[in-house]
């Protein structure tokens, strides 16, 4: 078990985000599908006994304005605090674009919800979050709330309006 995952984590459930851009990888990259599916098991190794699939996106791609369903649900779910970890096979299976991610990665933040590929747990929280590529470490500096005129800021990962 990695250090990064807390007894708070395990406490929620863990949604396995699964997503092929397209009808013809969904059917012709089987292999693929079954390596995606098969990150439950490292879930379950990690000490989750809830897992939640979302696999509604198989065949949806990530770029355009193509909505993805699952996705929004996953956001809403880990939003509400209903969620101590998301994983995907690779990161980049969340995410059609850097904006996109900072969102997931702030409100992962925000919630303590860690965020889990085949080889790392990334603690977006504790502030842990290097993987070797870059590819997380660029996008986890902090970003600001805004809601209406009043900017947002955090007390123990709750927010509040200063106006």
């Amino acid at each position: 078990m990695s250090e990064k995952i807390r007894p708070q984590h395990t406490a929620r459930k863990a949604i396995l985000y699964i997503r092929q851009s397209s009808a013809y990888q969904v059917s012709h990259n089987i292999e693929s599908q079954k390596l995606q599916y098969a990150m439950e098991d490292r879930l379950r190794r990690l000490g989750w006994r809830e897992i939640e699939v979302v696999d509604e996106d198989l065949g949806r791609s990530a770029s355009g304005t193509v909505t993805r369903i699952g996705f929004e649900r996953m956001v809403a779910q880990v939003c509400m605090g209903q969620v101590g970890a998301v994983a995907a096979r690779e990161v980049s299976r969340f995410a059609r674009n850097s904006r996109e991610w900072q969102q997931l990665v702030e409100v992962c933040r925000v919630v303590d919800t860690v965020l889990i590929d085949q080889e790392t747990v990334y603690a977006p929280r504790q502030g842990n979050v290097r993987p070797s590529d870059g590819r997380i470490n660029r996008l986890i500096t902090p970003m600001g709330f805004w809601r209406g005129t009043g900017p947002m800021t955090e007390d123990n990962g709750e927010r509040s309006n200063e106006e």
